[in-house]
């Protein structure tokens, strides 16, 4: 109950009507600079396009969400335990853009090469879109709840995303923030 009473006193009221003025916890993380964001559009021909997620090993805990898109039929799937080396580097974006942007822990890539295997766990499967529906933009991903994943620190993560038509694009968009627990 006394966190409840803080979290009152602690927040601003509006200048107008005097309501409370109450921001949900991942805006409060972009306030915080603790929000990050990659996305990444490729071409594809009936391929398999790769994005690997490396997290810090440590406390730090990344809490991310997965949008995937493609124009045409797809198969996404996460793998959690990859022991690929890393691609091409992405530029992870800190969502606060004022003052001086924080650098994310996490590290994104594209196309990682080598290993062995895409990971020992596969954590979801998704199949979207039909043949011959090209031009159709089929995304992935869903709500908060369902599509939040707290990843495990010091652990490789593979994003596949499998197009079944000639001439779509695919869509890789990943959103976090970045939490350290004791």
């Amino acid at each position: 109950m006394g966190n409840a009473i803080m979290a009152i006193i602690i927040n601003k009221t509006d200048n107008i009507t005097d309501d409370i003025t109450v921001i949900n916890h991942n805006h409060h993380e972009i306030h915080e600079g603790n929000f990050f964001t990659v996305t990444d559009r490729v071409e594809a021909d009936t391929t398999t396009i790769q994005w690997q997620i490396t997290t810090p090993a440590g406390t730090t805990y990344a809490h991310m969400f997965f949008s995937l898109a493609c124009t045409g039929e797809a198969l996404y799937v996460l793998t959690e335990g990859s022991d690929m080396t890393d691609g091409t580097a992405l530029n992870e974006v800190n969502r606060r853009r004022a003052g001086t942007p924080g650098v994310a822990s996490v590290v994104v890539t594209r196309t990682p090469t080598g290993g062995s295997t895409v990971g020992e766990t596969t954590l979801f499967t998704e199949h979207y879109g039909s043949t011959g529906v090209a031009s159709k933009t089929v995304e992935g991903g869903s709500t908060r709840g369902e599509n939040e994943w707290i990843l495990k620190p010091g652990t490789k993560y593979v994003v596949s995303i499998t197009s079944y038509v000639d001439n779509v694009y695919v869509t890789c968009k990943l959103d976090w923030y970045e939490l350290s627990e004791a």
